[in-house]
């Protein structure tokens, strides 16, 4: 080991920042001593940075001519103590299913050293050459961390479950994870992984042993835990018992939707999610995956920067929106040729990219119909948008208050309030109460904004009528939307 004192002053007098640089060594050997297993593995790297680090103070002021190198040194050095440090404060459990993770940190990192130390320019070439070579090695010590791990039986699960101390929606998270992790027995093109039977051996105690006997259904593939995304900031959005992140999972920007309250179920056996997983279209937001902590609900999707188009229709033009719309119809097209209502129709649901594309989102809304007959539970959505028949008002406008669930003509009538409310940057039944929104429904008796020229108007009023047979197609829908985007100027806002 190095002499903190000694290496630490003498990297202040060739450069400051190596000081710096140096104290962060000593901690990353200081937090690996503390390593169960992965110990030798993150050691190696520890040695290689140290050699380097030698050389440069051999080397003295020559070896920084390039001057990012020690800003590099010292990001590479605080990502590898972030991920020491979260090693070391992982169970048994935790460690077996991070373990991959970990290794490919530590060789990303190995890597980077690399490219940092071939910047350097000085003369001691050879012995820099010595420290590239490293890969043959690396491997070993990941064979010699997993036979440790392959090492581990059922008492030693035993006792880092009952260590633990964890609730049971922790505890069937992470068994998801592990029955997640490996591969279908019945798959012929499968590849065996080296800790298949320790994460086996997981499932069985945890669910015998701390789960009563509950057998637990294998998740989907898109089944996320909560350490595997993290979020970015404050929260950008807030809307009842949900709270909207920007965040960052597999390495690209997401959006993650938390629920405050706890849920039993966990969201990828909920049948709303696993549909909204398996649509794909250019206007759909794209549901990567999902997960719960702590029990509460959690999922992540394809984030739009400009957020939905009600937060920031201002900075748009009549014909912009009108194209978006268009946009929209497309992407409802295709959730009705799918046999989906969407159900929760409005602006806040029609998410804008920076490239001026819509996303359709709030599928926790939807509902699947074969024939119009709905299979799903009823659930709450906007009433103001919501279409007459879904608020207890007959095809004849007489309110009777037996409501039904959301049909696709459902979505026609509230995607008519919608174009309302784009095209006049703001809600079409602001202070009005209830009574008085009904009564309009009811009654067809909608007046024309004066925000809204003519032709946009005929094709809302042929949206928005009680008599569900009578309103237009999505198709006839799309096709006056994007007639009217691009032959058609607009009303300006106001």
């Amino acid at each position: 080991m190095l002499s903190p004192s000694v290496l630490v002053a003498a990297g202040e007098v060739i450069h400051p920042a190596l000081g710096l640089a140096i104290e962060t060594i000593n901690e990353i050997y200081d937090k690996q001593s503390a390593l169960k297993e992965a110990r030798e593995l993150c050691a190696s790297l520890t040695q290689r940075i140290i050699s380097f680090v030698n050389e440069l103070l051999r080397c003295g002021q020559e070896a920084f001519e390039q001057e990012e190198l020690l800003v590099k040194l010292e990001l590479l050095l605080k990502e590898f103590l972030k991920s020491v440090v979260a090693f070391t404060g992982f169970n048994l459990i935790q460690r077996v299913l991070q373990i991959k993770s970990f290794e490919e940190d530590v060789k990303k990192y190995n890597e980077q050293l690399d490219r940092i130390i071939i910047r350097v320019t000085i003369r001691n070439t050879d012995k820099l050459a010595e420290l590239t070579v490293w890969r043959k090695q690396f491997e070993e010590k990941v064979e010699e961390t997993l036979n440790v791990l392959k090492g581990k039986g059922q008492r030693d699960i035993w006792m880092a479950f009952k260590t633990m101390g964890a609730p049971t929606p922790a505890i069937e998270n992470l068994l998801l994870e592990a029955m997640r992790d490996i591969p279908d027995e019945s798959d012929p093109e499968r590849t065996p992984e080296p800790l298949d039977a320790v994460l086996r051996n997981i499932i069985e105690v945890g669910e015998k042993h701390f789960l009563g006997g509950k057998r637990l259904e294998k998740p989907p593939n898109w089944f996320v835990t909560d350490n595997e995304v993290e979020t970015i900031g404050n929260a950008i959005d807030a809307e009842g018992t949900t709270t909207i992140f920007r965040g960052e999972w597999q390495g690209v920007q997401v959006a993650v939707k938390k629920f405050n309250v706890a849920n039993e179920e966990n969201p990828v056996f909920n049948k709303h999610f696993r549909i909204w997983n398996s649509l794909h279209h250019p206007h759909l937001a794209q549901l990567y995956g999902a997960g719960s902590s702590h029990g509460a609900p959690f999922f992540i999707y394809e984030y739009a920067s400009r957020q939905s188009l009600n937060r920031c229709w201002k900075t748009l033009s009549d014909n912009d929106i009108l194209r978006l719309l268009h946009q929209a119809a497309l992407g409802l097209m295709y959730l009705h040729s799918k046999h989906i209502v969407h159900g929760n129709v409005n602006s806040s649901k029609l998410l804008v990219t920076d490239n001026g594309m819509i996303k359709i989102f709030g599928f926790n809304t939807s509902y699947i119909r074969e024939d119009n007959k709905s299979n799903s539970l009823k659930v709450s959505s906007r009433e103001d948008f919501a279409a007459p028949e879904c608020i207890g008002i007959t095809r004849d406008g007489v309110f009777r208050g037996d409501r039904h669930s959301p049909r696709f003509e459902s979505d026609v009538y509230s995607f008519g309030l919608t174009i309302i409310e784009a095209m006049t940057r703001q809600n079409p039944f602001y202070g009005k109460f209830s009574e008085e929104i009904r009564d309009l429904k009811q009654k067809n008796a909608f007046i024309q904004p004066s925000e809204m020229n003519d032709e946009v108007w005929a094709l809302v009023k042929q949206m928005c009528v009680c008599d569900w047979d009578e309103r237009v197609s999505f198709a006839y829908v799309a096709d006056e939307l994007r007639r009217l985007a691009t032959s058609v100027p607009a009303a300006a806002a106001s």
